[in-house]
């Protein structure tokens, strides 16, 4: 019995990952995740400074008001 490991070259597993389809496929959804993920961020931060403008513009008519 063999006990010892032979190192498999980068060569080898790059050469498998690109055949591999799954890998890519992976890739491509965590692409897309990313993209919706910054789409996300970007408008929540539009609409959170609006809602702070428009609480300010109503605070401030607020304390007219009285």
């Amino acid at each position: 019995m063999d006990t010892h490991r032979h190192p498999i070259p980068a060569a080898a597993i790059a050469t498998a990952l690109m055949r591999d389809q799954r890998a890519a496929t992976a890739i491509e959804y965590g692409l897309i995740a990313a993209l919706i993920a910054v789409a996300i961020l970007g408008a929540l931060t539009l609409t959170g400074s609006s809602l702070t403008a428009l609480y300010q513009y109503w605070s401030s008519a607020v304390v007219a008001a009285l």
